[in-house]
């Protein structure tokens, strides 16, 4: 009966937050104004693979079309994450002059497939995805570079790299194995083990399966960490929620959790808080938090001082890279390199105020 008590208090608890998250993505949203975007920092990229240079053709008097077309193919906005890129897509857009299409696919890759070929239809200049599935999207992109359009991939990286003309987005393995070591240097500084629950999400997404990894063998490398459990998620906000109460039912030894994406973290909180749990950082039942993205809600859990560490995206940046790769390669222009990835950001405790607009989550403002 106790358990069963304690069950449908965590599902009330995580109704309630859940759908408080989903309202405020609802909401009207304060993205970065102009003034904000030229004074914001930009987060520093490296090339992976170096492509021809392009000065050159940078030098030449090139005739610029004057009516740009992008589309955008989302997997879904459903995340602030996304959003916060939807919301860039606009203004980042409409501050250069370039017009565009915007579709979400609800992480359904058939469903992306009908809007990648929607948009090619719908004559864009060039398309930019975000895949739902890095083996699915290779059809999409076929298609694409069938009707002679460049075709950018942001943010996840298709299988089938060698067929889009750029790609820009973040190194999720590194991002994971930054984690595990900041967590090995925590667990030495107090002289505590690290029993770790691990969440991994969609599998489908490559940035899932890299974090999965990149935790599961850095892990190893340090006598102080042990992954106690692993759970899939598949992305999903009651997947996340039941497996992280069920986790720490069966394994009261827990005392951190990885998180693969900020968008999981309501969950995360919810249930820590049923089973009252949910303890700031300098309590000694605290339960450590690592997790990815560096979106408000995660800044928000670090501020009250709930979550330990949030490696950070650079949405903006994405967009903008993205944008600008589109426009050089619709007026004939040679790219100076293929794969642009973000340089983390590491937010913690000690450092998520100074950071300032580096961190997007202290930034982006959902009313």
């Amino acid at each position: 009966m106790k358990r069963v008590l304690i069950v449908l208090l965590v599902m009330v608890v995580a109704i309630s937050m859940v759908a408080t998250f989903s309202l405020v993505g609802c909401k009207e949203k304060a993205a970065v104004t102009e003034e904000e975007m030229e004074e914001r920092e930009a987060a520093e990229y490296v090339v992976e693979e170096e492509g021809e240079a392009a000065e050159e053709a940078e030098e030449e008097t090139v005739e610029m079309k004057e009516d740009i077309l992008i589309g955008w193919s989302f997997t879904s906005l459903i995340s602030l994450f996304w959003q916060a890129q939807e919301d860039h897509v606009k203004a980042y857009s409409d501050q250069k002059g370039y017009d565009y299409i915007i579709t979400a696919s609800e992480d359904n890759a058939s469903k992306q497939d009908s809007a990648v070929k929607d948009l090619i239809a719908r004559n864009c200049d060039a398309i930019v995805v975000i895949p739902a599935d890095q083996e699915a999207i290779c059809g999409s992109i076929d298609a694409v570079n069938a009707a002679g359009i460049p075709c950018i991939s942001m943010s996840r990286t298709p299988a089938c790299l060698d067929k889009v003309a750029y790609d820009v987005g973040s190194d999720s393995y590194e991002f994971a194995e930054i984690i595990v070591d900041w967590l090995a240097g925590k667990a030495d500084a107090e002289g505590i083990e690290i029993n770790m629950l691990l969440l991994v999400g969609d599998l489908r997404d490559n940035n899932a399966v890299l974090r999965r990894d990149g935790v599961i063998d850095k892990a190893p490398e340090y006598d102080n960490i042990n992954i106690v459990t692993e759970v899939p998620t598949e992305w999903n906000l009651d997947k996340a929620l039941s497996g992280t109460t069920n986790s720490l039912q069966a394994n009261p030894e827990i005392n951190c959790i990885f998180v693969p994406s900020d968008y999981l973290l309501p969950s995360v909180i919810a249930s820590l808080q049923a089973a009252n749990m949910l303890k700031p950082a300098d309590d000694p039942g605290h339960i450590i938090l690592a997790t990815i993205d560096g979106d408000p809600y995660g800044v928000s859990q670090i501020k009250a001082g709930y979550v330990d560490i949030d490696v950070a995206h650079d949405p903006w940046g994405w967009v903008e890279m993205a944008t600008d790769a589109a426009v050089k390669l619709i007026n004939g222009q040679t790219l100076s390199t293929k794969k642009e990835v973000q340089i983390p950001v590491v937010a913690t405790q000690d450092n998520v105020d100074e950071l300032g607009n580096k961190l997007w989550g202290n930034v982006y403002e959902v009313e």
